[in-house]
């Protein structure tokens, strides 16, 4: 198996989250979601639409992300998309919250070890690409 290739830059700006795409040499068809975090209500531990917002617009991406299954800020509907808007994502992009109303599916795993299916917002089976976009924690 070939070694991954790892790429890495010391410049936290729209401009290299966007060249560090572009060095990947990979283009998103259709229609793209977005993956991320938007943070707990009154954190700042999520990456910041001002970063994202270049990157997200070049992409044509739709933020998503699902409800959490843990109590908290994010973890109903109503409450989630309050977040969204709060933390300024819904200004900078279509925002899709995968699961709203309860609306999943279920993907296999295959070879699974401990899994045989994954269960994911239903919304999923609307795009054909999707970027994840991580932000590093020290927990």
């Amino acid at each position: 198996m070939a070694e991954p290739k790892v790429y890495f830059t010391k410049d936290i700006t729209p401009e290299a989250l966007q060249k560090a795409f572009d060095a990947l040499g990979v283009e998103l068809a259709g229609k793209t979601a977005v993956k991320i975090s938007t943070g707990e209500p009154g954190n700042k531990h999520y990456l910041q639409p001002s970063l994202i917002e270049g990157l997200v617009e070049s992409v044509g991406g739709t933020i998503v992300e699902c409800n959490t299954a843990y109590p908290g800020g994010r973890d109903t509907t109503s409450a989630h998309w309050k977040t969204f808007e709060d933390h300024g994502f819904t200004s900078i992009a279509p925002c899709d919250l995968m699961d709203e109303g309860g609306a999943e599916m279920t993907l296999p795993v295959k070879d699974g070890f401990h899994l045989d299916f994954n269960i994911v917002g239903a919304h999923l089976a609307e795009y054909s690409s999707m970027l994840v976009l991580s932000h590093f924690k020290g927990h």
